[in-house]
């Protein structure tokens, strides 16, 4: 069958657009020639279609035929090839979804005459009516200013393609563009062309869009009209935008803006909206273009025109611009650029202060300010960006990178924090001592029953008069000022200007603003307050700007607040509140009034206005008195005016007291949350808060807001000994939080919020947590126990209490405390109880650990094993319990635990112990080391039993980063300062498909909390690497054991910090074998895949075999060591180490472990860098290739990994043209030296052992290098004798292939002899075949006891007579460029008719093309080589001529541009994964008696898949 090619998840992401069709919301995404079509709101991917042959897809825009239609347009392009597609919703009964999607090529792949930068279908017409839909029309800018027209007929009822027009429209100043944005209007207005060049500059030009239907393609295409030529970047400019067109407030003209952006990281705004509304038809500053090569004659506009906004915060180039959403002056838009982030910006008026306005003619200014800062990619480069506006302020961006990743994200109103669904708010001590008055009452004030509505009358008349106002203005925002007022105001009495009114007043406000900067402005204000007949109601207007008296339309009512109360606690001095509220547009205003009475009489009153929106923040607090009010206490003022007399039924109000003698000068200390909801704090001077977050219907809708209301107040207790520094933990699934103060532990149940005090210890407290004890089956039970672990200062004793807890009866006692000794120099910071097993972990200050065991004996107890450098030598932040508890039956048991570390690390370790012995010994190991993208601080882990997913959590510089391991993907990224802080998280508790968690610190003395229900982007797509694929190695089957969990019968574990799990008491055990790619790439990571396939597939096909395009399951692996790009990868045979080579002389050893952990917790395979190789003096060495080699240092026998360990022989080529052979112990983790030795002044390229069938004591290395040779290298299996140099080795012979470098080889053992059959590709695309004879596998080494004067150094023998030489061919020009990878695919099964059975090699290249080949290698015998080439005595002698056969049987395009490696995944119908014993570069290096089992296995018929990779990965599934 022929090859079926996909491109992975892993490409490049070329193209991004959003369409809605119906009422669903698609994604398209092209990457490299496919078309994805996604459902972003389910995450589903629908389809995916191959629109292209070979050229990858650069850009995707949507056309709907009609509003309610079922049928959209695609318009589709990738450098000169187009095509458009019908996009169809319908229903299919035999489809599992809830709709059919259905798409067709409407117009195939077309090429047009130029590289196509963008596209737009054409808009209606100017009547209104829609083209006729059988019309699809279309204009491009190609990469030389050229507009096409672009136009065909379609036909529905047909499902055949249609053929296309493509012409010229319209041609704009000749350049060379990098990027351009085309606008079409309509037909009466003219269509508009950003373009930017490659030598900095911005065309902005426009064409008639009337042109294609007046004339037909046969005519000269119109030349535009010339606006501007914008200067001002210092680079090639990638692109360019265009805004929608926006009425400006204050001119009433339409207002539109260019936004750019360079290869200088520069983002510049031009505002072209002059030349947008200039129709005066005068020529003079708009002519027509004529062909002038960047020139700036007269023929273009010389009216100067600088960028009106500049800003700068990429730290690399910027590729692309997005505009979001406008409101009013702002403009928000997107940028995104080779520093793989997206980042928000805002464009808004900024006034001028009094000594920049000198230098200005205008009175503002615009500003171009970042909002936030999106990274979601790894690697470089966002190629893609997709937005859709969700709302008004609020847009679904979807971005798309170099590493293949889809990420969708919400971009709310830049006041709004950014990330997911986040609610924050800061709190000052003083605030909370306010909030929770409130908390005690309805309002700031503590309100009885007011005597309505005659008191209301009597408050409007106690307004009458002058009032002196002093106002403080608080502001968020830069457009509005901040400073004092002062001032008279005046409310002065006039007849009611409408009948539905009693009485009316007309306000009057003068005085003098002052702002922060020292301005003295005069400000004044005009309002009317109006008293309702029938309810007495009092309200405020706006008056009209034109004459300030008249009244225009309502501001707000006051709306005063009631409680029932006894009047008679009061007493006669009180205060009344009132509220009010007006929506102005997009401002919010909220004002709050405070009326100040004494016996019946007015003293003052306040006024408080908190204003919201876009162009406004700011808080406006005034207060209002009689004469010197301000300088007397409220409590003691007589007012002159009275309240109607009615004193004792007048009621107004009594100030609360500061509940509890609370202190404003107190500060916050230690935190703890106690559910997902309320959290506690302790403060400087003893007292227990609680703060409960408001639980919001909708909760997005206050995402970010700096909201007061998200937290309300409540004060708990003064606590003795609580005062000064203290340590609060908590046990969050029993609601229970313990604190522990100078020596006394206290224990808080939030049941009944009582405070218990059952424990002080013998010293200042220095460390302290609780944990979970698992004797109670119900988390709901009243009963439990905690084990608290307490450390001292200046104490080597650890101390281990169990305490019983009773909720329902409010008691806390200790049931038994055990002591166990530690070191001195043993700080402990983290702590972990497994009781079921009686182990106790503690991790230290310095990086070690101790465990002990059997904890429950009451007598002081030594650590059994303690394990240093565990994370270097930073602190332990962590330990988790990951593994299900051991069955008690069983005799040998395993603890898997992790521990996180300030390092930047987290680590996986397992204990083995023998369960029948109290004491037994204890073996430790380290299964993985891993680091992760949060930083070099890792706080705390949590594994959620509700998904097995597991969370880490810790600083990266100042903010607090939430990261999924199990998914690799980023939670919560929140600044809040850094790590040095008190601060405390509630991990995320998984509900509905959700994730967030909740955090509290204090940074300048205030309390912070944010708050997430969700994930801060959603992945669409999982990716790989953003940078180019060097290296690519599959590994051989690993067994997989994972647990699993009999749901019928669990019960509640130990857990950090309360946080339980659920496990079983029973368990069973699955076991299943998997195959692995890793791949190694120029961001310096090694990613490990499960390429395994699918157990429970169902394929038509008579076998199941990984989809294409879908072979990479799940990234199980990222590995993060190396400092340079990756140049080789290799699996050992037995897949317990994979080894790696990079540049600076960099080659890793890597232990691979299965761990035996559940599959959903992503953590299939531990990894740790067991070893690292020499480095010789010149570190900037590249290993440019290694072999790797089991046992060739000593003789196999049954017993491999005995006393001394495996040992692997591991030879490595340099780029100095030197060779090195290490032999490596597993056991001992060492390396020695066996060989080495130098080649010529060449660089070596490759590296390849080849198997002696002949004497396992010799051994054969090939190498090939740059001057296009191949060099044979011997070497003995005993090592050298110490002395003489004798690990000298040199090459035997070198033998030329190429007229260049060699970059990749590929050998086989031919099956009928013991010749090698070796395949190489070189730079210069030619394919090389080398059969080396038997002869060559027998060197005739000097013997190293016999000559010492030779140094071990060989010289070349002299071939003998009759004796078989090297065959040698090379197929020229066999690519086009450089052939970068040559992959053994299989051999043809050998037959009677056909004992030489012909070997299949793939080829790839740089010209992205895959070509197969069918070698073969036979004898003719004597006979038929005499009658054929005459009688040789030679050949005679030999048997006959050795031939070789080459045929190119397949050819096809790759879609990986550059590409590098490729390896070879093989599935057979007898067998699905089949562990074949080829290494993972495609090597048949295996004995001939294996090979002929494993060829009668596969039989005739065989599934292989290819593996390419480069920029992006690529698969090829066919039958060989």
């Amino acid at each position: 069958m022929p090859p079926i090619s996909e491109v992975s998840d892993e490409a490049e992401l070329g193209a991004l657009d959003f369409v809605r069709v119906q009422s669903k919301s698609l994604l398209l995404a092209g990457q490299g020639p496919l078309l994805r079509v996604y459902d972003h709101g389910t995450r589903r991917l629908l389809c995916s279609k191959r629109v292209f042959h070979t050229q990858s897809v650069h850009g995707i825009t949507a056309h709907q035929l009609s509003e309610h239609s079922t049928e959209t347009l695609l318009l589709i392009w990738g450098r000169r090839s187009v095509c458009v597609l019908q996009v169809r919703i319908g229903d299919d009964e035999n489809s599992q979804d809830d709709f059919h999607l259905m798409i067709r090529d409407v117009i195939a792949e077309t090429e047009t005459e130029d590289w196509i930068l963008d596209a737009s279908f054409t808009s209606p017409r100017a009547d209104g009516s829609r083209s006729d839909c059988s019309v699809i029309e279309a204009v491009l800018v190609t990469a030389h200013n050229v507009v096409l027209f672009l136009h065909a007929l379609l036909n529905f009822s047909s499902n055949s393609t249609t053929c296309a027009s493509i012409y010229q429209l319209a041609t704009g100043p000749r350049s060379i563009l990098y990027s351009a944005h085309i606008v079409w209007q309509d037909a009466n207005k003219p269509g508009l062309v950003a373009a930017g060049t490659v030598y900095g500059e911005i065309l902005y030009w426009s064409f008639r869009p009337d042109y294609a239907t007046r004339f037909g393609h046969s005519r000269q295409p119109d030349a535009g009209v010339l606006h501007h030529t914008f200067e001002g970047h210092e680079g090639s400019v990638f692109g360019v935008r265009i805004s929608k067109e926006v009425s400006d407030e204050h001119s009433g003209l339409p207002k539109r803006v260019l936004a750019s952006c360079s290869d200088d990281r520069t983002i510049r705004i031009w505002d072209i909206s002059s030349y947008l509304n200039d129709d005066s038809g005068d020529d003079s500053t708009k002519r027509l273009i004529k062909p002038a090569f960047g020139g700036n004659d007269g023929y273009i506009d010389q009216r100067s025109s600088p960028s009106i906004a500049i800003a700068m915060g990429h730290a690399s180039r910027v590729w692309g611009l997005r505009f979001l959403w406008e409101a009013n002056s702002n403009r928000y838009l997107l940028s995104f650029g080779e520093d793989s982030t997206a980042q928000v910006w805002r464009l808004f008026k900024q006034p001028i202060t009094a000594g920049r306005q000198s230098n200005l003619n205008a009175t503002t200014f615009l500003v171009l300010q970042n909002c936030a800062k999106h990274k979601f990619h790894s690697g470089k480069n966002i190629w893609a960006c997709a937005v859709y506006q969700e709302s008004v302020i609020s847009n679904l961006v979807c971005t798309g990178g170099a590493d293949g990743r889809i990420v969708c994200f919400n971009v709310h109103d830049p006041h709004v924090s950014p990330y997911g669904d986040g609610i924050s708010s800061r709190w000052t001590f003083k605030e909370v001592l306010e909030d929770m008055s409130k908390a005690c009452n309805p309002s700031e004030f503590e309100i009885v029953k007011i005597a309505a509505p005659r008191i209301l009358s009597s408050i409007f008349i106690a307004l009458e008069g002058s009032w002196k106002i002093f106002r403080n203005l608080d502001s968020a925002a830069p457009t509005y000022p901040s400073g004092s007022f002062e001032g008279t105001a005046i409310f002065e009495k006039r007849p009611p200007t409408n009948p539905k009114f009693e009485a009316e007043y007309l306000y009057l406000e003068d005085g003098k603003l002052t702002t922060q900067q020292g301005l003295s402005l005069v400000a004044t204000r005009r309002y009317v307050y109006r008293l309702q007949k029938d309810t007495h109601a009092i309200s405020s207007w706006f008056v009209k700007p034109d004459d300030r008296s008249t009244v225009d339309y309502l501001f707000h009512e006051l709306n005063f607040s009631e409680i029932d109360g006894d009047q008679s606690k009061i007493g006669n001095i009180g205060n009344l509140v009132a509220n009010g509220h007006h929506l102005c547009i997009d401002d919010d205003y909220r004002a709050e009034y405070g009326f100040l009475a004494r016996e019946g009489t007015l003293a003052g009153w306040s006024l408080k206005y908190t204003v919201k929106g876009p162009k406004k923040d700011y808080i406006a607090d005034a207060e209002y008195a009689r004469d010197n009010w301000r300088s007397e206490s409220k409590a003691e003022i007589d007012s002159n005016k009275s309240i109607g007399g009615e004193s004792t039924e007048a009621i107004l109000m009594k100030k609360k007291k500061n509940p509890g003698n609370l202190s404003k000068t107190d500060s916050f200390k230690a935190y703890t949350w106690i559910n997902e909801n309320v959290f506690l704090a302790t403060t400087d001077l003893g007292w227990l808060l609680a703060g409960t977050l408001t639980d919001a219907k909708d909760h997005s809708a206050l995402a970010g807001v700096d909201n007061s209301n998200s937290v309300s107040w409540e004060k708990i207790a003064k606590v003795d000994n609580l005062n000064g520094p203290c340590i609060a933990t908590s046990i969050c699934s029993h609601e229970t939080a313990i604190f522990a103060a100078s020596a006394t532990i206290h224990i808080y149940l939030h049941g009944d919020k009582s405070i218990h005090s059952p424990i002080k210890v013998p010293g200042k407290i220095a460390y302290m947590a609780s944990h979970l004890i698992s004797k109670y089956p119900s988390l709901q039970s009243n009963t439990f126990e905690i084990g608290i672990v307490i450390t001292c200062l200046g104490s080597s004793t650890t101390y281990l209490f169990f305490v019983d807890v009773d909720k329902k009866r409010s008691k806390c006692s200790v049931r038994r405390d055990v002591i166990l000794s530690r070191s001195p120099s043993f700080a402990v910071t983290s702590s972990c109880l497994i009781d079921s097993r009686a182990v106790l972990i503690l991790g230290s200050r310095n990086g070690s650990l101790a465990i002990y065991k059997s904890i429950l004996r009451e007598i002081p107890i030594l650590p059994a094993s303690r394990i240093d450098a565990i994370h270097s030598k930073d602190a332990i932040t962590s330990i988790e319990n990951l593994a299900p508890t051991p069955s008690p039956e069983a005799e040998n048991d395993t603890i898997c635990f992790l521990t996180t570390g300030r390092n930047g690390t987290y680590a996986i370790h397992q204990i083995h112990f023998d369960s029948s012995s109290s004491f037994g010994s204890i073996d430790f190991h380290t299964v993985h080391v891993a680091t992760t993208p949060i930083g070099n601080i890792i706080e705390g882990s949590h594994f959620s039993p509700q998904t097995n997913h597991l969370f880490l959590w810790g600083f990266r510089s100042k903010h607090f980063v939430l990261w999924n391991e199990s998914l690799k993907q980023e939670i919560i990224i929140s600044e809040c300062g850094g790590a040095h802080r008190n601060w405390a998280f509630f991990p995320p508790q998984q509900q509905e498909g959700k994730t967030g968690g909740n955090l509290v610190w204090t940074k300048a003395s205030s309390c912070h909390v944010h708050t997430q229900r969700g994930d801060s982007h959603i992945v669409l797509q999982e990716g790989g690497h953003g940078r180019e694929i060097k290296a690519l190695a599959k590994s051989p089957g690993i067994i997989i054991t994972t647990p699993r969990i009999n749901s019928s019968r669990r019960r509640s574990s130990s857990s950090i910090n309360g946080r339980n799990t659920s496990q079983s008491s029973t368990k069973s055990l699955s076991q299943e074998t998997k195959r692995y790619l890793a791949t190694g790439a120029e961001d310096t990571d090694i990613r490990i895949f499960d390429i395994s396939s699918p157990s429970n597939s169902s394929s038509s096909s008579p076998f199941s075999f990984p989809r294409a395009g879908r072979m990479f399951n799940k990234c199980t692996n990222i590995i993060s060591k190396h400092t340079t790009g990756l140049q080789a990868l290799r699996w050992s045979r037995d897949s317990k180490y994979l080894f790696s080579a990079a540049g600076c002389d960099e080659f890793f050893v890597w232990r691979i472990t299965p761990l035996p952990l559940r599959e959903e917790l992503g953590l299939q395979l531990g990894v740790v860098c067991e070893a690292t190789a020499p480095t010789s003096e010149q570190n900037d060495l590249r290993v440019m290739d290694f072999d790797v080699k089991e046992d060739v240092f000593c003789p196999s026998d049954d017993d491999r990994e005995g006393e001394d360990g495996k040992k692997y022989a591991i030879s490595m080529a340099f780029s100095d043209s030197s060779v090195r052979i290490y032999n490596y112990n597993s056991k001992s983790r060492t390396f020695h030296l066996q060989f080495r030795g130098n080649y010529t002044t060449h660089c070596l390229t490759q590296a390849l052992h080849l198997h002696n069938t002949n004497n396992i004591l010799k051994h054969l290395l090939l190498t090939a290098s740059t001057d296009g040779h191949v060099a044979l290298w011997p070497f003995f299996s005993t090592p050298p004798r110490p002395g003489n140099n004798n690990n000298i080795i040199s090459y035997k012979s070198r033998i030329q292939i190429h007229h260049s470098g060699i970059k990749s080889i590929s050998c086989i053992s031919l099956p009928e002899s013991a010749a090698k059959l070796v395949v190489t590709g070189g730079d210069d695309g030619g394919l090389g075949i080398l059969l080396l004879a038997s002869s060559c596998f027998d060197p005739e080494l000097k013997d190293n006891e016999d000559d010492d004067d030779q140094d071990g150094i060989e010289e070349p023998r002299k071939r003998e007579q009759g004796e078989e030489e090297e065959e040698v061919i090379l197929i020229p020009a066999a690519h086009a460029a450089a052939i970068t990878a040559v992959i053994y695919l299989r051999s043809s099964p050998p037959s009677a008719s056909a004992p030489s059975p012909y070997h299949f090699f793939a080829t790839v290249s740089t010209d992205q093309r895959i070509k197969i080949w069918r070698i073969r290698a036979q004898r003719r015998d004597s006979s038929t080589a005499a009658a054929a080439d005459g009688d040789d005595e030679n050949d005679a002698k030999k048997g006959g001529v050795i031939v070789i056969e080459v045929d190119k049987v397949e050819e096809m395009d790759s879609l990986i541009c550059d590409a590098s490696a490729a390896a070879v995944v093989r599935y057979t119908p007898q067998q699905q994964e089949n562990d074949d014993d080829y290494d993972d570069q495609g090597n048949g290096e295996e004995p001939q008696q294996q090979r002929q089992q494993h060829q009668q296995q596969l039989g005739d018929e065989e599934n292989v898949v290819l593996v390419v990779t480069g920029i992006g990965v690529e698969f090829l599934s066919f039958f060989v």
